[in-house]
């Protein structure tokens, strides 16, 4: 999953073009734009409060077990960011329903990426 966040976030501070350079090594990941990328990243990720289980929770949570905290009855997080599989988890592990609680947005493409953003519809009654 490291490398889905990098081309989401490396999308959104570089752009279309430069990831496309990228990912063509027409540009070293020395370019001080992929730096940017990181060290946005690491302004979200050092932000306990956004990661569910601060960053030792994260850190030892398997994929599914991610999905299932945000689509359970009584979920831990607000989103996931996964690919179309993130849909058979919610299908198998959870009660929620995909297209109805379980919805998706797409991230920023280009040629070589889209990666899906999974965020619960609407919040569970507790």
């Amino acid at each position: 999953m490291l490398t889905d966040w990098f081309e989401n976030v490396y999308l959104q501070t570089a752009g279309p073009e430069m990831y496309d350079q990228l990912a063509a090594h027409e540009i070293p990941w020395t370019d001080p734009s992929v730096g940017v990328a990181l060290e946005t990243l690491a302004e979200v990720w050092g932000q306990e409060r956004l990661l569910a289980g601060g960053t030792e929770g994260t850190l030892q949570t398997d994929f599914p077990t991610s999905v299932v905290n945000v689509f359970s009855d009584d979920p831990d997080a607000a989103m996931v960011v996964g690919a179309d599989f993130v849909a058979s988890v919610v299908s198998d592990s959870t009660n929620a329903t995909v297209g109805g609680d379980a919805t998706s947005s797409p991230s920023p493409t280009s040629r070589a990426t889209r990666a899906p953003w999974s965020s619960r519809a609407t919040p569970p009654s507790r």
